[in-house]
C-alpha cells in the first residue's frame, strides 16, 4: 500500500509511537509518505518513510479575538488546510490516508472525501478529551465520524468516550501502542538492589501527568526511607514549578530531574529502577491519557508500576498483581504503595515478573503494526470493491 501518514509534527521525543508506527509500516514493505505540518530534527533522522512538511495548519486558532472573528478564522482555517492537503495528497496519490490524532484528522476529511480516499484515524488522549471543549473541533468531528473508514484508540476507555461523542462503535478498534521489546530487557534484580532503591518517572511534565502529586508522594517516602531516590525523565510546562516544589521540601539531593532524553537512553534507566511511578489524572482542562507507553515499557522491563485509576491504565496494570493503583490525587496512598515495594524488593520483583509476562503477551508493538496494517488494508479493499462493481455493472449491461 501507499500510505499518506498525516500528523502535526514528525516527530517529538514524547511521541515515539508516531515514529514507530510509520517506520514499522515502512519496514513491512509499504510506501509510507509522512505528510506533516512540521518536520523536526528527530523526524529527519527516521529511516524508511518519505517526509513532506507542507504546513497544512493555518495560524493557531485565536479564540481570544472574540466569537465573530473566531468563526471567520475557523472557515479560513478549514479552507486553507483543505487546499494544502488536497494538493499534497494529489501529488502522492495514496491508497489510504492514516491520520494520527483526531485534531489532525479533521483537517484531512474534506481532502480525503474530494479525492475519494479511505481515511483511518488514530485518537490518543487529549484529542478525545480536552479538545472536545472546542466547539469548532467538536462540530468537525461529526464529519470525521461519518466519513472515517475506521478509528483506532489505545484503550477501551477512549473507545467509550468516542462512542459517547457520537462515533460508530463498530468502527472503533482498541489497539495499545505497545513497547519495543528489543529495548525492554529482562531485569537484573541483584544489580538493582546493589544500586539502592530508585523510583523512576518517565513522561512529559504536564497537568495530566501530575508530577507535583508524585513529588508530594515521594516527600512522604523520603521521610521514612531517606536512602530512596526519585529520577524524573521528561520536560514540559510544569518544570519550573516542579523545581520550586522540590526545593521547598528539601529534596534537591534525592530527586533528580533528567530532562527529556532520547528514547533508548530513557528506557535504559528502567534497568536501575525498582518501580515506575506515574500519577496520571484528569487535568484541570479535561485532558486525559489514553494508555501511557511508559507504563507498558516498564511492564516489559519487568518492574512494577504504581499509578492511578485513570483512563486506560487499569486495563494494563492489575492492582496487587503487576503493581498498585490509587485514586487520582491521593498521593498519601501512592506513597504507601511505593514504600511497600521499596521495603519488599522480593514483592517488587514478583510483581515486575507478572507485568513482564503480560507485556510480552499483549504489548509487543509488532502486534500493533500488524493490526493497523490489516485495518488499513481493509479500508482500501472496502473502498475499491464498490468502485470495481460500479465499473463492471455498465459493462455487463452493455454486453
Amino acid at each position: 500500500m501507499r500510505i499518506a501518514y498525516l500528523t502535526h509534527q514528525f516527530h517529538n521525543a514524547s511521541e515515539s509511537f508516531v515514529r514507530d508506527l510509520a517506520c514499522g509500516l515502512s519496514a513491512k514493505g509499504h510506501e509510507v509518505e509522512i505528510v506533516c505540518d512540521r518536520l523536526t530534527a528527530l523526524g529527519k533522522l527516521a529511516e524508511g518513510p518519505k517526509k513532506h512538511a507542507c504546513g497544512f495548519r493555518f495560524v493557531k486558532r485565536a479564540l481570544w479575538l472574540g466569537t465573530p472573528l473566531a468563526g471567520i478564522h475557523a472557515i479560513a482555517d478549514r479552507a486553507f488546510s483543505n487546499a494544502v492537503l488536497s494538493r499534497q495528497l494529489g501529488r502522492i496519490v495514496p491508497d489510504v490516508v492514516y491520520a494520527d490524532f483526531g485534531t489532525n484528522a479533521v483537517y484531512a476529511v474534506d481532502a480525503a472525501k474530494a479525492l475519494d480516499l479511505p481515511l483511518v484515524v488514530h485518537f490518543h488522549g487529549a484529542d478525545a478529551t480536552k479538545a472536545l471543549g472546542d466547539g469548532v473541533y467538536k462540530r468537525r468531528l461529526e464529519a470525521l465520524f461519518s466519513y472515517a473508514s475506521a478509528i483506532v484508540v489505545p484503550s477501551l476507555h477512549l473507545k467509550r468516550l468516542l462512542v459517547i461523542a457520537g462515533a460508530d462503535e463498530a468502527r472503533i478498534h482498541s489497539i495499545p501502542c505497545g513497547a519495543n521489546l528489543n529495548l525492554c530487557h529482562a531485569p537484573d534484580w541483584e544489580k538493582k538492589k546493589a544500586g539502592g532503591p530508585l523510583v523512576l518517572s518517565l513522561g512529559r511534565l504536564t497537568g495530566k501527568k501530575n508530577p507535583l502529586a508524585l513529588v508530594e508522594a515521594f516527600r512522604l517516602v523520603h521521610r521514612e526511607m531517606p536512602e530512596a531516590r526519585l529520577l524524573i525523565v521528561g520536560s514540559g510546562g510544569l518544570e519550573a514549578e516542579l523545581k520550586k516544589r522540590i526545593a521547598k521540601h528539601g529534596l534537591g539531593e534525592t530527586v533528580h530531574l533528567a530532562g527529556a532524553l532520547p528514547h533508548a537512553e530513557a528506557l535504559a534507566h528502567m534497568g536501575r529502577a525498582w518501580l515506575l511511578a506515574q500519577h496520571s489524572v484528569t487535568g484541570l482542562d479535561g485532558d486525559q491519557e489514553g494508555l501511557p507507553v511508559s507504563i507498558m515499557e516498564a511492564m516489559a522491563c519487568g518492574i512494577p508500576v504504581v499509578s492511578t485509576l485513570h483512563s486506560g491504565i487499569p486495563e494494563a496494570v492489575e492492582d496487587g498483581v503487576s503493581g498498585f493503583l490509587v485514586r487520582e490525587h491521593d498521593y498519601e496512598s501512592m506513597a504507601e504503595r511505593m514504600l511497600r515495594l521499596l521495603k519488599e524488593p522480593s514483592l517488587a520483583e514478583k510483581m515486575g515478573a507478572n507485568g513482564r509476562e503480560k507485556a510480552l503477551r499483549d504489548y509487543d508493538q509488532i502486534t500493533r503494526f500488524e493490526r493497523v496494517e490489516r485495518i488499513l488494508s481493509k479500508a482500501v479493499t472496502d473502498k475499491c470493491v464498490p468502485a470495481i462493481k460500479a465499473r463492471i455493472k455498465p459493462a455487463v449491461a452493455a454486453s
